[in-house]
């Protein structure tokens, strides 16, 4: 796949290292931008946190991980007891060569800093408090530091955990909530352009979910992978058919390893790397395939799917018709199919194994049952 990424990059002219979109944090000069964690000084620490020089007398790192992006748990101690948070989440871009150019040929690094300086404000408690959101226009690199979740109570899980049908209804209220303040919002021609993908990461996109539907994937049924063959052979319609639909801001990536349940019980997003203008509906289908077990999906999806569509008019959004809706889901269930196969193509680059075949397994699951290649393939005729 490393190789898939860099001929993708390469057929579509694109810099691995490209210019900012979104405006450096003045702030912090960009010549400090910690490159690793454990590059973050005490100094840096305590002006990202807009502290005193010498409040931060400490910085260790508590644990690390590395994919898409490198994240890292920041252990901090103070001059003063209280000054701060004891803990913060630091992302930056990865060590790896095939991370730092899926992430840079993508946008991705950049395209989550612009979420939390430009919109993540308009919407509290959906999101974790950001403290430092930059970005080096120079070499295509930036940092984010976050509030640690855990610090105050919220819970987390992974896409291997089975989400129960209450926990999706809190999800489903937050989606609605971001869904219907953005509906075809006129901010997609203006401040919030940049969250429309450009088409040289439109064709990289192509690319790699070309390369990984030809693979042979574990858990896929030959017929299964047959049916799947209409989003590369009629890729381009399948895009025209998504783009004509209303647009609003979605998060891309709703897997329940992405969202985090707050002390009173309602839920929130993290890793708005893949945030962009697009159809509601993709980020509902793609939450409920991923993020509930089979069986209890096929039980209750018709009926959050309701609850969701009540969620979108009480949030001022529109009154979607419950037929359309729920054909629209069938279809956009081959949305998380897609994210499923390319990272389990990618192996342990992207996700752990385990964490990826659950994937896979909910993917086929839910097209299977839904049929739904053929209702794509109906919208499309």
């Amino acid at each position: 796949m490393e190789a898939c990424v860099f001929e993708a990059v390469r057929a579509a002219g694109l810099l691995v290292h490209q210019t900012a979109r979104y405006v450096v944090d003045r702030t912090l000069p960009a010549r400090s931008m910690p490159k690793t964690a454990h590059d973050v000084t005490p100094e840096w620490m305590a002006t990202a946190l807009g502290l005193r020089s010498g409040d931060v007398e400490r910085v260790t790192v508590a644990d690390e991980h590395h994919g898409t992006a490198s994240r890292a748990r920041l252990s901090l101690g103070y001059r003063t007891p209280g000054l701060g948070p004891e803990t913060v989440f630091l992302k930056f871009a990865p060590n790896a060569y095939v991370g730092r150019l899926f992430l840079n040929a993508l946008g991705l690094g950049e395209r989550e800093i612009g979420v939390y300086r430009q919109v993540l404000g308009e919407l509290p408690h959906i999101a974790p408090k950001g403290y430092v959101a930059q970005w080096d226009r120079r070499y295509g690199r930036g940092v984010l530091v976050i509030e640690d979740l855990t610090a105050r109570g919220c819970r987390l899980n992974d896409v291997r955990s089975a989400c129960p049908p209450q926990d999706a209804s809190r999800v489903l209220a937050t989606l609605a909530r971001v869904h219907a303040r953005y509906w075809n919002s006129p901010r997609f021609q203006g401040d919030l352009r940049r969250l429309t993908n450009s088409g040289a990461q439109r064709a990289i996109a192509e690319q790699v979910k070309a390369t990984a539907l030809k693979r042979s994937i574990g858990g896929v049924p030959q017929d299964v992978q047959r049916a799947a063959r209409v989003l590369d052979r009629r890729g381009e319609a399948v895009d025209t058919f998504w783009g004509s639909l209303p647009g609003t801001l979605t998060h891309g990536d709703t897997h329940l390893g992405n969202i985090f349940f707050n002390p009173d019980g309602s839920a929130g997003f993290f890793d708005w790397q893949v945030a962009t203008r697009g159809p509601a509906i993709r980020d509902v289908a793609y939450f409920l395939v991923s993020s509930l077990s089979p069986d209890v999906a096929r039980s209750h999806e018709r009926g959050l799917l309701d609850e969701y569509r009540q969620r979108l008019v009480e949030c001022g959004g529109p009154d979607l018709d419950s037929r359309t809706l729920w054909d629209m889901y069938r279809a956009a269930a081959t949305h998380f199919y897609v994210g499923a196969v390319v990272t389990a193509a990618f192996g342990d680059r992207l996700q752990a194994g385990d964490i990826a075949r659950v994937g896979v397994q909910r993917a086929v699951a839910a097209v299977t049952s839904l049929d739904s290649f053929g209702v794509l393939r109906r919208f499309l005729d």
